[in-house]
């Protein structure tokens, strides 16, 4: 590539590096850090902050990416299969963006125009039918798959797009508004398993990070969400539910899984000790893993390690947190590491897509640093999974085949003392006594 070299025979060659080259060799959409793209962002990065280095050698990686997509436009078809993006790579626009610097117009133009390909007349995922269904919209591809924000931003305003990179981001902005608005609770907590739903933030991060940087030059900050007290209450989600004090992102509900958007969280509240301790938390599994390109391009180190007790005193929290929305209550008996945690869920909605585990009339407790009941949040495991509470022999309705889905809980009172008494009680019986049938392509049956 960096000789310029675009026969087909380095076509063939370079095909044979990793098979189907569209999903794998070229990239995988994955925010720069996989693929030949992937590799090309990084490797563009450090040309751009060492411009001696002698393995990332400007002129060189300015040919191997105009090659790369000369290359990749001989076969590339724009995939509208369900609207998904896997074909349009992020990783290409972070490339084309940091080598933009130094690249020749000639080597820019077969880049501009393959991105262009990749965007021409497409419609945006979440536009088809989403955007008039707000209870679909909590589905992690319609955040997943805004990556494509990146692509159409760094040729936004340059020359042969005929507008069209400012027609695509007018839709992307208003599924990313709606994305944010109804895939997260009142309360912070996801619609969809957290593992999904923390998907879905990953991806959108690149787009938000993007528009954040230099939205204001194109009037798109005011378009976007950025809607921050709407995201903050996620940090508190993940505070209350994700870390158990004095481990890393450790958690009986719903396995280990980190939150994804630390990054963009870091860079929009950089002081704030919420958001630095969940940066802290997984700083360094993000390090290690497919984040480093975009901690690096947005680099915040931790400012001050928090405590969990600290955060909590800093930021007024109280011991106990309720969505009413999502009917899911959580409660402490201190801040204390060894400190006794509830956490009790009646799930209230009964949304129809993405990964929705079973949950009414589930808890976990945690006390005195080990796990004494546990719950499942998994989709995928079903309500038998979970902590299930049998009621004269029977569970309630959702079982892990997803063939005999969940009946919503109803929530009856809450409470929170000032003498620190918290007490919640909700009525499960519908979930006891009916389930209701509903898959994708057939009718709903309750």
């Amino acid at each position: 590539l960096k000789v310029g070299d675009t026969s087909n025979a380095a076509l063939n060659a370079l095909k044979d590096l990793g098979g189907d080259i569209g999903h794998t060799q070229a990239a995988k959409g994955n925010a720069g850090y996989n693929g030949m793209y992937g590799l090309l962002a990084g490797a563009g990065f450090v040309g751009l902050v060492e411009e001696n280095a002698d393995m990332f050698d400007r002129k060189e990686l300015s040919t191997a990416l105009s090659s790369m997509c000369i290359l990749h436009k001989k076969f590339y078809v724009q995939n509208n299969n369900g609207r998904f993006h896997h074909d349009a790579q992020v990783d290409l626009g972070i490339a084309y963006d940091y080598m933009g610097a130094y690249m020749t117009e000639a080597q820019k133009k077969p880049c501009r125009e393959l991105i262009m390909m990749m965007i021409r007349d497409r419609v945006e995922i979440g536009q088809d039918g989403y955007l008039g269904a707000p209870w679909r919209t909590n589905w992690n591809h319609i955040g997943w798959h805004e990556h494509i924000v990146v692509l159409a931003l760094s040729i936004y305003g340059e020359p042969g797009t005929d507008g069209e990179p400012e027609r695509f981001l007018e839709q992307c902005l208003e599924v990313q508004k709606a994305w944010f608005f109804y895939a997260p609770s009142e309360g912070g907590f996801g619609r969809e398993e957290i593992y999904y739903f923390n998907l879905g933030l990953m991806w959108a991060q690149p787009a938000q990070l993007a528009i954040a940087r230099y939205g204001d030059k194109y009037n798109l900050v005011q378009k976007s969400f950025l809607g921050k007290e709407r995201i903050y209450r996620q940090l508190l989600y993940h505070f209350y539910t994700k870390t158990i004090p004095g481990k890393t992102f450790t958690s009986f509900s719903g396995g280990n899984d980190p939150p994804r958007a630390q990054v963009m969280w870091q860079y929009f509240f950089p002081n704030d000790p919420l958001a630095q301790y969940n940066f802290q938390n997984a700083y360094w599994q993000e390090l290690w893993s497919d984040k480093t390109l975009e901690m690096a391009s947005f680099p915040v180190e931790p400012i001050k390690q928090f405590s969990y007790k600290e955060v909590a005193i800093a930021k007024g929290l109280p011991l106990s947190w309720m969505c009413r929305d999502r009917g899911r209550m959580i409660a402490r008996s201190s801040w204390e590491d060894d400190a006794m945690t509830v956490d009790f869920d009646m799930r209230l909605d009964t949304y129809r897509s993405g990964h929705i585990a079973p949950q009414p009339n589930t808890f976990y407790l945690y006390a005195l640093d080990e796990p004494w009941i546990i719950k499942n949040d998994m989709f995928s495991d079903g309500y038998e999974a979970s902590s299930m509470i049998l009621v004269d022999g029977k569970g309630c309705s959702g079982v892990e085949d997803g063939a005999k889905w969940m009946m919503p809980g109803m929530w009856n009172d809450y409470k929170h003392s000032e003498k620190g008494m918290t007490m919640g009680s909700a009525d499960a019986a519908i979930s006891y006594t009916y389930e209701s049938t509903c898959l994708g392509g057939t009718k709903c049956v309750d």
